[in-house]
């Protein structure tokens, strides 16, 4: 199984997210890792999840004061560089 090991950054922005309602990303997701699904269909569900949060994070920064526009936006590009590497 492939796994991805997270930067801060990328480990930060997981860990402030309710990943609740996503099941590809709980699954795939251990600490500073992301172990990758050998299925490709699990694994562009895992990155349609990312991306996702990625754009979540980056509508929530509009509706934030300055500074925490700053994180929503950090977490977004956080996340959307993890999930490029994903079907990567």
């Amino acid at each position: 199984m492939k796994k991805i090991r997270l930067s801060s950054a990328q480990e930060s922005a997981m860990q402030c997210r309710d990943w609740s309602e996503e099941p590809a990303v709980r699954e795939a997701w251990r600490g500073s890792q992301l172990f990758l699904p050998e299925d490709d269909e699990q694994r562009e569900q895992l990155w349609r999840e990312l991306n996702d949060a990625s754009n979540a994070e980056d509508e929530s920064a509009e509706h934030l004061d300055p500074e925490g526009a700053k994180y929503a936006r950090r977490a977004s590009r956080s996340l959307q560089a993890l999930a490029s590497r994903v079907l990567g």
